[in-house]
């Protein structure tokens, strides 16, 4: 297999562990929290790390 291929799926793997836990952390983790803050600095720092992720593994695509 492919080196490129192998870093892809890597990236891809981690993508999905992301979004598993934007499912596990609002709902397990910060469900007893009252504040807002903690949510949207949650949110903040995944939507960053999403983005970073996505960018790395469009940066590989050739047309």
């Amino acid at each position: 297999m492919d080196d490129n291929r192998t870093r892809g799926g890597r990236w891809l793997i981690t993508l999905a562990v992301l979004i598993v836990l934007a499912v596990v952390v609002p709902y397990a983790l910060l469900q007893g929290q009252e504040r807002f803050a903690a949510a949207f600095l949650f949110w903040l720092v995944f939507g960053a790390a999403a983005i970073a992720i996505i960018l790395r593994i469009l940066r590989g695509w050739r047309v």
